[in-house]
């Protein structure tokens, strides 16, 4: 609903050296319903080259 307050969370489930899934919820403030779920994953490319890169070791730590 319009007002309605919600959370919404991503976190790392997993992480490669050139790709990570990211698990995202929304969920309801009052009585945290669930409303919605997925997962995303995300492909580490260079951007001089386009080809696969390596995800730098800091982004992996700080997403842990």
């Amino acid at each position: 609903r319009l007002d309605d307050e919600l959370v919404v969370s991503a976190r790392l489930h997993e992480g490669g050296r050139a790709s990570m899934v990211i698990a995202q919820e929304a969920r309801l403030k009052a009585g945290d319903t669930l409303l919605a779920e997925g997962t995303i994953r995300i492909g580490w490319v260079d951007s001089q080259t386009m080809k696969p890169g390596r995800i730098p070791a800091k982004i992996l730590e700080a997403l842990q």
